[in-house]
Formats: structure tokens, C-alpha cells, sequence
């Protein structure tokens, strides 16, 4: 395995556009707590019942045009079981599982933290604002309280 590949499998990413340095994601497993905490705090759950591909690629490029980057492309991810954001080639792999909105925003997140510039490991603070951001407009939540929450869950966030 090639240096990058391994550091991959053992949750450390590449660092910004071109970067010669690897970091480690160390919130990540946090991150995803937390994430799962707000959701089933904040969200209906109605939410499980998804939407199609079509409505994936829709909500993905009006969050876009609200931070002012390109759409990522997407592609339905049939062969694999986790949804993901590919930095190089700008595109969102969504399995069906994955066609739902909180997902849809988490890689978005992602995309806009890249597209932005900003030196941040995967669910590093950088990261983290932007998906407090995106989802207290999404579904009507205080951002301080998101903060609060996040404070609580001992998770990095600028």
C-alpha cells in the first residue's frame, strides 16, 4: 500500500489542496456521535423514509449555491456501503441508504470545506462550523445551541 492509502485506513487524511502533509482526523468518530446526537434530538422522524437521487442531487445544489461553489457531481454508490466526498474529482458517492437529507448535507459539508480552502482534516473545527452552520438552516436550529451541544460532546469547532 502506498503511503496514502495507509494513512487513510487508519483515519488520517491529506491535508488541503496539493498538500505535501497528512493530519490526523481525530474528531471523527466524535464527530459522527455528536452528529447522531443532533439528529435524533433536533430531527422528525420522518426523515428515515429518504429521497430519491434526483432530490439528493437538488437539496446537494441549493446548499451549494448558498455557500457560492460548484455542485459536486453525484453518483449513486451501488457498490459500496458508505457515502463519501472525493476531493480530487469533486463528486458525492451516495449508496440508497445514504439518499437522505442529513447525509446529503454532511458531504456537502464536506465539499465546502474543500472548496473554501480550508487547511482542516475530515471532521476537523473548519469542518465542524460549516455543518453546524448548514444545519441550523436546514432544520431551523439555534446555532448556539448546536454550540452548546458540541461543547458538550467535547467536539472542536470554530
Amino acid at each position: 500500500l502506498s503511503q496514502r492509502n495507509r494513512a487513510r485506513r487508519q483515519g488520517w487524511t491529506h491535508g488541503g489542496k496539493g498538500a505535501d502533509t497528512i493530519m490526523r482526523d481525530y474528531q471523527k468518530q466524535k464527530f459522527y456521535a455528536f452528529e447522531r446526537a443532533m439528529i435524533k434530538r433536533f430531527l422528525p422522524s420522518n426523515l428515515e423514509d429518504g429521497l430519491s437521487f434526483e432530490e439528493s442531487i437538488a437539496l446537494g445544489d441549493r446548499i451549494c449555491k448558498t455557500y457560492k461553489i460548484k455542485t459536486p457531481m453525484f453518483k449513486k454508490g451501488r457498490s459500496t456501503k458508505i457515502a463519501y466526498y472525493r476531493r480530487l474529482q469533486h463528486t458525492i458517492t451516495l449508496p440508497p441508504w445514504a439518499q437522505r437529507d442529513n447525509v446529503v448535507l454532511h458531504e456537502v459539508a464536506h465539499a465546502v470545506t474543500f472548496a473554501k480552502d480550508y487547511d482542516d482534516p475530515g471532521h476537523g473545527q473548519y469542518f465542524v462550523s460549516i455543518w453546524m452552520q448548514m444545519f441550523s438552516r436546514m432544520y431551523d436550529v439555534s446555532l448556539e445551541e448546536l454550540r452548546v451541544c458540541a461543547t458538550q460532546h467535547k467536539i472542536d469547532f470554530c
